[in-house]
């Protein structure tokens, strides 16, 4: 598997340097893969727990987890990297 942390650092510029969710442009260090979104440490965090949250609800299941990727501690496939670049948050405000 390749790395990619240096490619997916260099699309954290214009509308990827700031948190898709809330805007904070000081933490974003997460990466969505299922949006192919960037954002904060914080609503990363959110996510998780509301994602945690209505799997409990719904025993357990898998289909509302989203996939989330540090951006510094993570490797990063090609695919990956090619669904960002196509993707992005400017990509995903759009449609939103």
């Amino acid at each position: 598997m390749a790395n990619n942390q240096a490619e997916v650092k260099k699309l954290m510029t214009g509308d990827n340097s700031a948190c898709l969710l809330c805007g904070t442009k000081s933490s974003v260090v997460f990466v969505c893969l299922d949006f192919g979104s960037f954002i904060c440490t914080f609503c990363a965090g959110v996510q998780y727990v509301t994602v945690s949250f209505i799997s409990f609800a719904h025993l357990n299941s898998r289909e509302h987890s989203y996939k989330v990727k540090g951006i510094n501690l993570s490797k990063f496939t090609d695919e990956e990297v090619s669904f960002l670049k196509e993707a992005g948050n400017k990509v995903r405000f759009s449609t939103c």
